[in-house]
Formats: C-alpha cells, sequence, structure tokens
C-alpha cells in the first residue's frame, strides 16, 4: 500500500525527506549531550540517519505532532508526563535514564516491571 506523505523534512544538507506513516513510526528520540540533550533517528525505508541539534529540534517538531495524532494509550502518555513532572524538567528525564535509571515501576531485573520480578523473586 502506497501511504500519503505526511511530514516533508528539509535536511541541512539541501535534501527533501518525505516521510509516510510506517517512516514515521520508525522514528527514534535518544538522550545526547549536545545542545539539545536529544538526537533524533529518522528511518526513510531501510536508511536510518541521526540528527542532532537544532536539526533534531526541527525534525521533532514537525514529527512528534503527527506521531501523537495517530494516538497514544492513555497510561503511556500518563507514565511520560509524569517522568517529566518528577525530574522537574523535560531536560532532566534524558540524562536520568542515560545514567541507567529504571523508569517507575520498572525496577528491579533488567526488562521486567517491578511486580514481575517480585513474582518472579517469590517463585525463586
Amino acid at each position: 500500500m502506497n501511504h500519503r506523505t505526511l511530514v516533508k523534512l528539509r535536511p541541512d544538507d539541501g535534501g527533501i525527506v518525505k516521510l509516510k506513516r510506517p517512516d514515521l513510526l520508525g522514528t527514534r528520540v535518544r538522550p545526547d549531550d549536545g545542545e539539545e540533550g536529544f538526537m533524533v533517528q529518522i528511518r526513510k525505508g531501510k536508511r536510518k540517519t541521526w540528527h542532532q541539534g537544532t536539526e533534531a529540534r526541527r525534525f521533532a517538531g514537525a514529527i512528534l505532532p503527527k506521531i501523537n495524532a495517530m494516538g497514544g494509550k492513555r497510561e503511556t502518555v500518563q507514565d511520560a508526563v509524569g517522568e517529566i513532572e518528577t525530574a522537574g524538567h523535560h531536560r532532566e528525564v534524558p540524562g536520568r535514564h542515560r545514567a541507567g535509571r529504571p523508569l517507575p515501576g520498572q525496577e528491579g531485573r533488567a526488562g521486567l516491571r517491578q511486580q514481575d520480578a517480585q513474582a518472579h523473586q517469590a517463585r525463586a
């Protein structure tokens, strides 16, 4: 199926990148020590490129509203907002996760929520 273009990005190299729904779903945002505090990975087909600084901010500003329009679980959004509120500022969240601190409710063994880890320990 040929999806319609949802976002057009203009990288610093002067090209144009047209992203469709499957491309948007492959977008990744990761912590970065640079000026913006994050970097964005754009997937276009099998091609993946990382973008930092003001380019990452521009791309996130264009892509995230389109992804948000696709919807997210209420619990996922509430968890993200809670993380930002707990940190006091959105810039503090990536640094906390980069330091290896687990998300709330995910303490314990890697990949397990706290209640799953407790149940696992009870069975052991």
